[in-house]
């Protein structure tokens, strides 16, 4: 039996998890953090953009990670940076043959973008670059340090709330509806909290939210209060959700190090795998 194959599942995450960090260390980020892209002139393509994404997200059944928006943005980037991009197929494919197939983000992206310059002129290619740039800077804004983190993208759902957009999955043998999100009671009470100002409501979010991180339901704690400061226009929650989302993130890194700390002393202690 070789060395991977007793490698137990524990054993398995920590080796991904490492080669996550050491990709990370070696990986020249494409992110842009200035605010050009942020300004009125580029609302329109802005918006169109991360519909494209949050599209991606749905259709995906909100199996999306932030990790896979992002290879799929620094993928588009480096294509649009040789050249102009071939034409855009009714299925997804570029033309012409023989150049590598659309990923769903990307196609999805490069729809609503053929669809806003139906109604007006998009921006030069080194502008929409530079919006896609501008996206990865709020993807490691809003991500949590987790092999499947989907921060960003929950961040995102709670934007497009806000601003009217509804994305629903259907199902084209029956075209049958699918409910656009998953029941998640956290959200739900912080919904009521937000919308009533109800001190109570804050308290028993309040309680979910330590329940939850004794569970070691960090993830959850992040992406939830996440998914409500993208949905809230009420400037008085913004700190309080984002304190909640802090503690989600100190609670990740210190069980991070309470697995690495595990780790080490397994590593060190004798071979019991004979």
């Amino acid at each position: 039996m070789g060395k991977q194959d007793r490698l137990s599942r524990d054993q398995k995450r920590k080796a991904k998890l490492k080669k996550k960090a050491e990709r990370s260390r070696n990986h020249e980020s494409l992110a842009y953090h200035g605010r050009k892209y942020k300004t009125a002139e580029y609302v329109g393509i802005m918006h169109s953009t991360e519909t494209g994404i949050f599209q991606t997200y749905v259709m995906s059944g909100r199996t999306l990670t932030d990790d896979e928006v992002e290879e799929e943005l620094e993928r588009l980037i480096l294509r649009m940076r040789q050249g102009p991009l071939p034409p855009l197929g009714a299925t997804g494919a570029v033309e012409p043959g023989g150049e590598e197939p659309e990923s769903l983000v990307i196609w999805n992206i490069r729809r609503n973008w053929q669809s806003l310059e139906e109604r007006e002129r998009l921006p030069k290619r080194e502008d929409l670059i530079g919006v896609l740039r501008t996206l990865l800077s709020s993807l490691a804004t809003w991500r949590s340090q987790s092999m499947h983190s989907q921060g960003y993208l929950r961040f995102l759902e709670g934007f497009m709330k806000q601003t009217g957009v509804s994305v629903v999955q259907v199902r084209p043998d029956d075209g049958l509806v699918l409910a656009p999100e998953e029941g998640d009671p956290l959200l739900e009470l912080g919904r009521d909290w937000i919308v009533g100002e109800d001190e109570a409501d804050g308290a028993d979010f309040a309680k979910m939210v330590e329940a939850l991180l004794r569970s070691g339901e960090a993830q959850q704690v992040i992406e939830t209060c996440q998914q409500l400061l993208g949905e809230t226009g009420n400037r008085a929650f913004v700190p309080l959700l984002e304190a909640f989302a802090l503690r989600g993130h100190r609670a990740l890194e210190e069980q991070a190090g309470s697995d690495e700390k595990r780790g080490n002393n397994s590593l060190s202690g004798p071979d019991r795998s004979r």
